[in-house]
């Protein structure tokens, strides 16, 4: 947790500054973030799918985040990259993404930069909102 919040905080701007603080709705988001990509990479369906709101699965429907998450056999989720992470209101935020896969006989695709969108009611809880896009 400690690289979390570290890394949050050097995204964020504040740094070590005297009264700098960090946003536990971020770093929750962030978590949020790390969790479902982590179900990406390893094609969790289940672990994927039940971090996404209920607005999500309304908006992409179950079959199609279910797809997301499996990917396909080639190429096929290998990895992922989270960048910078804005604040989209008081507690959405969206996060600039990469995704690498691997394709078949050898080699990873070049990714290109993506959005993806997490809500955060509050430490410990929340939810992706939109899938990286």
């Amino acid at each position: 947790m400690l690289l979390v919040a570290t890394v949050a905080c050097s995204i964020t701007g504040a740094g070590r500054a005297e009264g700098a603080t960090l946003d536990p709705r971020y770093v929750s988001a962030l978590r949020c973030v790390d969790k479902f990509l982590y179900a990406w990479s390893n094609r969790d369906a289940d672990r994927g799918l039940a971090l996404v709101s209920a607005a999500g699965k309304a908006k992409y429907g179950a079959a199609a985040i279910r797809q997301f998450l499996i990917g396909t056999s080639s190429p096929n989720n290998a990895a992922f990259e989270v960048l910078d992470g804005k604040a989209q209101g008081t507690a959405r935020y969206r996060f600039t993404v990469k995704l690498f896969y691997a394709i078949t006989g050898g080699g990873l695709s070049l990714p290109t930069p993506q959005s993806i969108d997490a809500g955060a009611t509050n430490v410990g809880a929340c939810a992706i909102e939109t899938l990286p896009k």
